[in-house]
C-alpha cells in the first residue's frame, strides 16, 4: 500500500469512523473509501481536497508523509518532555555507555573478521544478523538521542 492509502486508513480509525462514516461526511461512496485504502485506486484532485479539508491537514502530507509513523514520534516526544533534567542527562549518558559498548563489540568483529579463515555460509549469516542487530541498536539509539535533543531545546 502507498502512504495515500496507509495515510486515509490511519486517519479514519483514529478519528473512530468507518468507511461508510468517512464516506458520508465527504460525498463519496463507501467502495471509493475501500479502493482508496488498499491502494486500488486513488481519489482525484478533487476528492483529495475533499478528504484533506475532512481531516484538516494538507494534501501534501496526506500524500507524502507517513502520518502514523510521524504520530508515533509525536507521541514519544511528549511523552520524554515529562522527563526532569536529570533524568534526560541519565538517559543521555546511558546511550552514550550503550553506545562505546557497541564501539568496543563492533572493533572485536572487526579484528575477528580479519584474522578468521575461509568462513562457511552459515558464520557469515551469522554474522551478518549480528551487524544487523548493532545496526538497529544504533538507530534506536540515535532516534532517542534526538529526541533528547529536543526535549533541551524546547527548554
Amino acid at each position: 500500500m502507498g502512504i495515500l492509502a496507509n495515510n486515509l486508513r490511519f486517519l479514519r480509525l483514529r478519528e473512530g469512523l468507518s468507511q461508510q462514516a468517512l464516506a458520508d461526511s465527504i460525498n463519496l461512496k463507501r467502495g471509493n473509501i475501500a479502493s482508496y485504502e488498499k491502494g486500488i485506486a486513488e481519489p482525484s484532485i478533487e476528492k483529495l481536497l475533499r478528504i484533506s479539508k475532512r481531516f484538516k491537514i494538507d494534501v501534501d502530507q496526506l500524500i507524502q508523509t507517513d502520518l502514523a509513523q510521524e504520530s508515533s514520534k509525536s507521541a514519544e516526544i511528549e511523552e520524554s518532555v515529562q522527563l526532569t533534567e536529570e533524568e534526560r542527562l541519565s538517559r543521555m549518558q546511558l546511550i552514550l555507555t550503550q553506545s562505546q559498548q557497541m564501539g568496543i563489540a563492533v572493533e572485536g568483529f572487526v579484528a575477528y573478521s580479519a584474522v578468521r579463515k575461509n568462513p562457511n555460509l552459515e558464520e557469515l549469516l551469522i554474522d551478518y544478523q549480528r551487524i544487523t542487530t548493532l545496526a538497529q541498536q544504533a538507530i534506536e539509539m540515535i532516534q532517542e538521542l534526538y529526541t533528547l535533543a529536543l526535549i533541551k531545546g524546547s527548554d
